[in-house]
């Protein structure tokens, strides 16, 4: 899972998406109406993933406003 500021993107028995920090209990799934977010926080995940197991920091830059803080 990948936890930001304004999402939760968990990859565990499917994908799912929550707004954080408004779904505390994690019960309202976006994921299918947020593509291009969960679109994003997986490929920054996997690419996280792979710098950590090169000894490398997980972020190669600051995320996206949108990433990181949610759309306004």
């Amino acid at each position: 899972s990948l936890q930001t500021h304004a999402w939760k993107l968990i990859r565990s028995n499917g994908t799912r998406l929550y707004v954080r920090p408004d779904d505390l209990w994690e019960v309202n799934d976006v994921h299918s109406r947020c593509m291009n977010i969960t679109n994003s926080l997986e490929a920054l995940l996997d690419a996280g993933v792979k710098r950590l197991l090169a000894g490398e920091p997980f972020l190669e830059k600051p995320l996206a406003d949108e990433l990181a803080w949610g759309i306004g």
